[in-house]
């Protein structure tokens, strides 16, 4: 099966739901590991090769000093903080930057992806000290993608990072089967949607942070949560880390193709920085990206072991 997008062709495994993409500038194919089902086909991310003119205008003349804080408008209520999952580096950030920095913008909640919703009386329970630390992190254990309790580990430390900054620590997500098409995605994102809504109406001055991969936030896929919440007319602002660790070289969308080309530029590899990304107005895929720099020998996978920078890793 063969769609036509503006920017793109895009060609559907018949056995593995696995897409295709090919660039209109003659690089090789791309094969992505996210499997998606394109259902509006005038919609559709762009690629970007890592030495395009955009992602070097980015680099060089959008970088921005990182202040999460002056990131959140005071008339949004929602930040979403959109993570490429199994990445130690993500949580340090959350735990020492982010909530830090933005409790003084006067943040009230803490919602992720990671806890489905179903499961917020058990982390309820566990908050309150009812339940053990391992008896909740068996609600978790779908995290644990092919390595061991360190991904699970991650999203727990972060639990308790948010419960300790007195953040109403909220699940968010429905996941049921398939989680990698366009209509599943969007289930969930609408689920997401009924709930932070609810608590904004209920709690007036709320301010959430929201922590998901992110394919659930950002403008240029279809139905994600920050563009559902704005038809609400619920305005949210979308933040997402960003580090060299992948290998699809060849191109991807904007902000992943930056933290490509990072790997292979010493000025920005081993770097902490911004990047503004509202100066592309209406085309823009984020809002902001922080990148978060190469650590030899971090401990960073969902394995635990020494990073890999070509490491393949997912994301949502």
């Amino acid at each position: 099966m063969v769609l036509k997008l503006k920017h793109l062709t895009f060609c559907i495994h018949p056995e593995y739901d696995i897409i295709k993409a090919i660039m209109p500038i003659d690089p090789p194919e791309i094969e992505r590991p996210q499997s998606r089902l394109v259902s509006e086909p005038d919609f559709g991310p762009v690629f970007y090769p890592p030495d395009s003119p955009e992602v070097k205008d980015l680099l060089r003349n959008h970088r921005i000093k990182i202040d999460y804080a002056s990131m959140w408008p005071t008339d949004t209520p929602v930040m979403f903080i959109g993570e490429t999952h199994g990445h130690r580096r993500n949580i340090t950030e959350v735990l020492t930057q982010i909530i830090p920095q933005t409790k003084t913008t006067g943040v009230t909640h803490f919602a992720l992806e990671m806890v489905q919703e179903e499961d917020q009386k058990t982390l309820a329970s566990y908050l309150n000290g009812q339940i053990s630390k391992p008896d909740f992190s068996k609600a978790l254990e779908g995290w644990d993608e092919g390595g061991g309790q360190s991904t699970v580990k991650n999203y727990v430390d972060l639990i308790d990072g948010a419960h300790k900054s007195n953040l109403k620590v909220i699940g968010l997500d429905n996941e049921k089967g398939e989680q990698h098409t366009v209509e599943s995605l969007a289930e969930r994102n609408r689920n997401w949607v009924k709930i932070l809504k609810g608590i904004l109406l209920n709690e007036p001055g709320a301010r959430m942070l929201v922590y998901c991969g992110g394919d659930h936030a950002r403008y240029d896929f279809p139905m994600t949560a920050n563009t559902l919440l704005e038809e609400e007319g619920i305005k949210s602002v979308v933040v997402h880390l960003i580090h060299g660790t992948t290998k699809w070289r060849n191109g991807d969308d904007l902000d992943t193709a930056v933290a490509v080309t990072a790997i292979d530029d010493e000025d920005t590899n081993y770097k902490r920085f911004g990047l503004d990304f509202r100066y592309m107005g209406d085309k823009r895929p984020i809002d902001y990206a922080v990148h978060l720099p190469f650590i030899p020998n971090q401990l960073d996978t969902t394995a635990g072991i020494e990073i890999d920078e070509t490491e393949e890793v997912s994301n949502p």
